[in-house]
């Protein structure tokens, strides 16, 4: 005899918002590295980007695959239609960002140069760079810093991550390194090492990040925007950011 449970179970996921749920592919890019993306066996195991990205899929109604990427195949990929959202982006860092939707900015980011604590270097200017080496993260772009490193003017050393660019410098195989606000907060609060290090007043760059969104998404612009407005006016945003940095 047929079962009225097995019916209902049936009829329930059929009519279900889960059935009908869209597949949103997000990148999340290992080389963004912590507070953004901390990865192991699992993709994007936790971290702001999965966070924000699990916030916004629930107001949404939509299911996300988390897909890493390197750099220099992120473009590509949105352009292509093999991921449909670049949540860590700004228009600058995209040899063709015409061809992509953006997102409204979602929060800030400024780029920085880290230093010893004790060291003497003071750095004021890009000029004050020359002749030293700078600890770059692979596959990170700098467009402030081109003239100089193509010219020779600094030599560029390139890391994966930033436990081991912070160990060069403490080593003095790098004069400072570039980062971003974010992370040094982030390290400043998870690592008692990094007391021993400071941010220059410099500023490099200051830059709005935002979802960098492929023409042929299963969602629109105006949608996405409208959800990001909703977590950033209910608190979310902030609530996910407070968690890793202070």
């Amino acid at each position: 005899m047929f079962s009225y449970n097995l019916l209902a179970c049936v009829l329930w996921f059929c009519f279900s918002p889960l059935a009908f749920a869209l597949e949103l592919r997000v990148v999340a890019a290992e080389f963004w590295g912590p507070p953004y993306v901390f990865s192991g066996k699992e993709i994007a195991k936790k971290g702001i980007v999965k966070e924000l990205v699990e916030a916004f899929a629930k107001e949404a109604k939509v299911s996300v695959v988390y897909i890493n990427l390197p750099r220099k195949r992120i473009e590509t990929e949105l352009k292509n239609g093999s991921v449909h959202i670049a949540p860590i982006s700004n228009p600058g860092w995209y040899a063709d960002h015409n061809g992509l939707d953006w997102s409204d900015p979602v929060f800030e980011e400024k780029n920085q140069f880290v230093l010893m604590q004790d060291g003497k270097l003071k750095i004021d200017s890009v000029q004050d760079l020359r002749g030293k080496k700078l600890g770059a993260m692979l596959g990170f772009v700098y467009p402030n810093l081109t003239t100089e490193i193509q010219s020779g003017a600094v030599t560029r050393v390139d890391v994966k991550d930033y436990v081991q660019i912070t160990r060069m410098l403490k080593k003095g195989r790098v004069d400072t390194f570039v980062t971003s606000d974010i992370v040094f907060r982030y390290m400043k609060k998870i690592n008692p090492e990094a007391q021993k290090l400071r941010v220059a007043d410099f500023v490099l760059a200051q830059h709005s990040i935002h979802w960098c969104v492929a023409k042929s998404a299963p969602i629109t612009v105006q949608q996405i925007n409208e959800i990001l407005a909703k977590l950033k006016s209910s608190g979310k945003v902030a609530e996910i950011m407070k968690k890793y940095l202070d």
